[in-house]
């Protein structure tokens, strides 16, 4: 038998009000119900027999003042008409134990309800129907099955922005404005990556820079010292092993796109637009809790590439071109080591490295040299020329100073000789390996070639 829904539940008017006198006829499936009734009753049992059409207050069908349920016949027919016998809704054939919200929401379709008729509706509230609950009558939904409704949807922002707004003042430390908590348990596949979150930008056209994500901060009541972080990427081993990379750049250009495409996998811009204590593009930091180094590598940066990478033409460089976009200005200071007493066990170190094509240090011609002090105080190897210099030699045994390319002269000296001579013709020879003759606190042997 056919009950309907309890405790209370309502019909409508084509106003979207609560139907008050109204008709309700039940009959014959498919057939009128005013013409061909079949037997209603007050009790499940069917032993209270309800007289038709049974009629409504507020909404509710109603027993001697008090609102009831009507039993009737699993297959049947009802019609529902306004107090002036105005047809509401009728429906041939009602089989579901939640027919009379199948009714209400073909009277919410046929009808629907302006917003004033839902001026009592209790605030901070979303009503509907629960995913897997089935039609029915609307209910105030928890957070939890607003999010299970929501998951999925696709959002459509074409009309505008979304925004979130909050303010926080106080003393405290406030949840995050947005906060997305992922638990995972993935099997994903080799050299592949999980995506906590992603922001998909697919760009077919158009002309001007774009931009997948900004992440900003402004600041104005900031003490000394205090940061402005516009972005903090953190990742954390806690247990197990794994690489941690708090921030990965990557820069990705298809062999179909044009040559004059660019790559960079990662930029840092400063916009310092008055003195500052500190102004700096790029800052490797080693937090004060880190205690341990690297076993494979322990570096600052380190320059790399992958197993089939071509790599890089150049691993440092300073400035685009050789007039504008150079980086550090006149007078500044390409490389530079503030004072410390720490001792270091090499100041450069190219010994790695099997070979170079030209020197491993090049500098301009007659552009000074190396300075031990920055006046020299210690010593120097200079350069003051830009033509015909000569050099030092260090040979098997033997180490050689050519005066230049003009005269060809050259000093050599090995563990027995000293010798002076010209492009091809030795001047002079002194053995140094005989001991010395105290009488004429000179060498004995000395021979002058010709």
């Amino acid at each position: 038998m056919l009950v309907t829904n309890a405790p209370y539940q309502q019909f409508f008017d084509t106003d979207g009000s609560p139907l008050d006198e109204g008709y309700v006829y039940f009959g014959v499936a498919n057939q009128n119900p005013e013409t061909a009734p079949v037997p209603i009753y007050w009790d499940e049992a069917g032993t209270l027999a309800a007289t038709q059409p049974v009629r409504t207050l507020n909404g509710f069908i109603m027993r001697n003042g008090t609102p009831a349920n009507v039993f009737a016949p699993d297959d049947c027919s009802i019609t529902v008409k306004s107090k002036l016998g105005v047809l509401i809704v009728y429906r041939g054939q009602m089989v579901s134990p939640t027919f009379l919200s199948a009714i209400n929401a073909a009277i919410a379709a046929q009808f629907p309800i302006p917003n004033a008729n839902l001026a009592d509706m209790v605030q901070a509230t979303i009503k509907g129907r629960e995913s897997g609950s089935g039609t029915g009558e609307p209910v105030d939904l928890t957070a939890a099955q607003a999010r299970a409704i929501l998951n999925g949807v696709a959002w459509d922002l074409t009309a505008g922005t979304a925004n979130i707004t909050k303010t926080v003042t106080g003393a405290s430390s406030p949840a995050p404005t947005l906060n997305l908590t992922i638990t995972d348990d993935l099997a994903v596949p080799a050299n592949g990556f999980f995506l906590g979150a992603a922001f998909l930008i697919n760009r077919t056209g158009g002309t001007g820079n774009r931009e997948a994500a900004t992440a900003r901060i402004t600041s104005n009541a900031g003490p000394a010292g205090e940061f402005a972080v516009g972005f903090h990427g953190l990742a954390r081993i806690q247990t197990g092993s794994g690489n941690a990379a708090g921030l990965n750049g990557y820069a990705w250009v298809d062999s179909a796109a044009d040559a004059t495409a660019e790559a960079v996998g990662a930029e840092t811009n400063t916009d310092v637009r008055r003195a500052v204590v500190r102004k700096v593009g790029l800052q490797v930091v080693d937090v004060a809790t880190s205690g341990a180094g690297g076993t494979a590598f322990d570096a600052g940066i380190i320059i790399g590439q992958q197993a089939g990478a071509l790599g890089y033409n150049v691993g440092l460089q300073f400035g685009f071109d050789g007039t504008t976009g150079f980086g550090v200005q006149a007078g500044g200071t390409l490389l530079f080591a503030k004072s410390t007493a720490i001792s270091f066990r090499a100041g450069i170190d190219f010994e790695g490295i099997q070979t170079f094509s030209g020197a491993p240090i090049i500098l301009r011609p007659g552009m000074k040299g190396i300075y031990w002090g920055s006046t020299k105080t210690g010593g120097g190897i200079v350069s003051e020329t830009s033509t015909a210099a000569g050099d030092i030699a260090f040979l098997n045994a033997e180490t050689v100073v050519r005066f230049g390319a003009t005269t060809g002269a050259s000093f050599r000296a090995d563990d027995t000789y000293l010798m002076l001579r010209t492009a091809t013709t030795p001047i002079f020879r002194r053995l140094i390996a005989q001991a010395v003759d105290t009488a004429t606190a000179g060498y004995r042997n000395l021979a002058v070639e010709n």
